[in-house]
């Protein structure tokens, strides 16, 4: 791989961690370290779904929706499974914004540094 998905992909780790973890501390009684763990098992997903899939195809915008639409099913899903997780819709919304903007802010980084092209543009 290249050193841009190296850094795709840590940059992409360390913000859905941070936001899982955000968005968990608004309910009282959640464990933080499932953030971890959501913030792994959501950039699995997003960044092979959006990243290889999406972004090349669609642009930067699309794959920013993919990915906190992706964030907020594996959280969801998660929360679902781990009976001591205690998520509502305001966590959700939290982490779909953060993951969906974070996304977009780092994809526009790493093609203004040219560690990544530019995604065509659709209209």
């Amino acid at each position: 791989m290249e050193r841009a998905a190296y850094v795709l992909m840590f940059g992409k780790f360390v913000l859905t961690a941070a936001a899982a973890m955000l968005a968990l501390f608004f309910v009282p009684g959640n464990p933080l370290y499932w953030g971890i763990v959501i913030g792994a098992a959501s950039t699995l997903v997003t960044w092979l779904v959006s990243d290889y899939l999406m972004y090349p195809r669609f642009g930067s915008i699309t794959a920013s929706f993919v990915d906190g639409i992706l964030g907020v099913a594996v959280f969801a899903l998660t929360s679902y499974l781990v009976p001591a997780l205690r998520a509502n819709n305001t966590i959700y919304l939290i982490y779909l914004f953060i993951v969906g903007f974070g996304g977009f802010v780092l994809r526009q980084y790493l093609v203004r540094n040219r560690m990544m092209r530019k995604a065509p543009e659709v209209y």
